[in-house]
């Protein structure tokens, strides 16, 4: 019974709303810099917990909406990452940086490369540069083009730069490549 009594004190509950409102906060603050949502979006589970007419309320409270908070910033990572993808697989053609695809998604650089490294198990600047070299191998296979249309098509105006990454990627030079994909179609349905 007495327990009961100090538990549930003004001084107590006082105290326990005060832990309870920032270990949320800190949740809330940390989901939205993880998932880039608008900061509104916690405001309703702030409300709610604020709105506990016990110290037991308000802890269970605190708990329900901390894990939500946390599976939140989960998605919001998951949703950043198929962001980053589609912003690769659209603007592969465009500069793209660490910093600036970050930015994109509200996130800072280390961030965006733990989750994208975490998710796809290779960072985010080798998946651009794989994605390049797979688009340029598809225009030289297509023909049509030359070599400095082609890297400069994927992203790349430094032509030696780009045929050094093709080289180390397929075994052969982008010329020679577009070579052998011109006499690999010949004479055959």
């Amino acid at each position: 019974g007495s327990e009961m009594c100090i538990r549930d004190s003004p001084e107590t509950a006082q105290y326990m709303v005060g832990k309870g409102v920032r270990y949320i906060a800190m949740e809330a603050v940390t989901a939205l810099i993880q998932s880039g949502r608008d900061p509104s979006a916690v405001k309703p589970s702030m409300d709610e917990i604020l709105s506990a007419h016990s110290t037991e309320q308000m802890a269970d409270l605190i708990d329900r909406h901390a894990h939500y908070l946390a599976d939140e910033a989960r998605r919001g990572g998951e949703d950043a990452i198929e962001t980053l993808l589609a912003a690769v697989h659209q603007r592969y053609n465009e500069p793209l940086t660490l910093d600036a695809l970050a930015r994109s998604v509200y996130m800072t650089p280390s961030y965006v490369s733990f989750l994208f490294r975490q998710r796809t198990g290779t960072t985010l600047i080798k998946y651009i540069t794989e994605y390049r070299l797979s688009r340029a191998e598809e225009m030289l296979r297509q023909g049509g083009k030359s070599v400095t249309e082609v890297a400069q098509r994927v992203g790349y105006d430094n032509i030696s730069y780009f045929g050094s990454l093709f080289k180390t990627r397929f075994g052969v030079s982008p010329a020679q490549y577009a070579r052998g994909s011109k006499g690999a179609g010949e004479g055959k349905p």
